[in-house]
Order: C-alpha cells, then sequence, then structure tokens
C-alpha cells in the first residue's frame, strides 16, 4: 500500500495505491498531512478497502503526481548519509549525522520543475 496526491498544483487528491490499482481516499481523508498521517493511516485505509467504501481512479495514470505530502512544516536532511556519497564528494563518511534544513515550499512532486531562485 502506498500513498500519493495525484492533480494539478494546489488541487491535488490524496490517494492509495493498492494492489497495482489507485483509489480515492476523500472519504477517509481531505489530503496525506500530518493530521492523516498520525491517525493510523494504514488501518484506517485497510478498513475502507476491505469494506470496498473506496472509489477507482481509472484515469490515475493521466493525473500529475503531486508532492507526497501537503503542507510539510519542516524538511529535515541527512547529508552524506551513505557511504558512496561521502566518496563522490572527496570526504570520509562522517561519525556524526550531518543536519541540515530546507524550507517546505522546495517540496515537489517526482516529475515537477524544480524553481532555482536567482543568485
Amino acid at each position: 500500500m502506498k500513498f500519493a496526491r495525484l492533480g494539478d498544483p494546489g488541487s491535488e487528491i490524496p490517494v492509495v495505491i493498492a494492489e497495482d490499482r489507485t483509489y480515492d481516499l476523500r472519504s477517509v481523508t481531505s489530503d496525506v498531512n500530518g493530521d492523516f498521517l498520525a491517525a493510523d493511516p494504514v488501518g484506517r485505509t485497510r478498513a475502507a478497502l476491505d469494506a470496498g467504501t473506496l472509489p477507482e481512479l481509472t484515469d490515475a495514470d493521466a493525473r500529475r503526481i503531486g508532492a507526497p505530502i501537503a503542507r510539510p512544516s519542516a524538511v529535515i536532511c541527512v547529508g552524506q548519509n551513505y557511504a558512496a556519497h561521502a566518496r563522490e564528494s572527496g570526504a570520509e563518511p562522517p561519525t556524526v549525522p550531518i543536519l541540515f534544513l530546507k524550507t517546505p515550499n522546495t517540496v515537489v512532486g517526482p516529475d515537477d520543475a524544480v524553481t532555482i531562485p536567482r543568485g
């Protein structure tokens, strides 16, 4: 089971992909967001799937894949998080995690253009 958000930017709908089929999750949640993820999303979704109450989206392949979560409050990143990445930069793997933040507006869908600010 995988959660996703499909649709035009700002109009994405929550979906679940189960057994190669995509189902509309709007009867379970308004979006894939912190509230949904904190309230047993797998159990609630499994119950709706088992009850047959989620409509299947037959046009899912034609819809844009949005950012994985709506309105994240923070994006916490780990630098050089695997040995090959450290070697690529000519460094030894760190002995303590290298943490850095990104602003929430940097989260986009996998096929969306990445906006690079001037300068």
